[in-house]
């Protein structure tokens, strides 16, 4: 036999069960693991005219992170969703910068994604990976304290 209804996982209990912060979950991560995130940030070729440069490439690469965090399916509910005053001090303060006065337009961030070069995305992955292994983050997970587990999709 099954559980009782009571007991069934449904969705308003996980949304009941999510952490309720998330802003200050990211804010944890990137410091405890990431130590060096803005840097990696700020080593990466901008690809935009640096006339017309208004938002850092931090505030633009944390944004983005943002709307996926916060399960934002398109650039423009992620504008409707973020212009607000406490949005606008949140990214602030994730990004460090305090000349932050409003939350870049969702073109404003297309352009940038559109023009920064996978590779330099690549290179910040690549960074995130060595330092969530030399600071042995998978090491509990070890098949056997021994060998590391590999996983593959093959549904493709």
């Amino acid at each position: 036999m099954g559980k009782p209804k009571s007991q069934w996982q449904t969705k308003a209990k996980k949304r009941a069960e999510k952490p309720e912060n998330s802003l200050a979950a990211v804010f944890r991560i990137l410091n405890h693991f990431f130590a060096n995130f803005h840097m990696w940030i700020s080593e990466m070729t901008d690809p935009r005219n640096e006339a017309y440069i208004t938002y850092t490439q931090m505030d633009l690469i944390i944004l983005a992170i943002l709307k996926n965090v916060c399960s934002i399916s398109s650039m423009r509910s992620m504008d409707e969703n973020f212009n607000e005053d406490i949005c606008i001090e949140n990214l602030s303060k994730l990004t460090g910068d305090v000349a932050l006065k409003e939350i870049p337009h969702y073109d404003t961030l297309n352009y940038y994604l559109e023009r920064l070069s996978p590779e330099e995305l690549s290179i910040v992955r690549a960074k995130m990976i060595k330092s969530l292994i030399s600071n042995r983050v998978f090491d509990a997970n070890k098949l056997f304290n021994k060998h590391w587990q590999v996983i593959l999709d093959g549904t493709g």
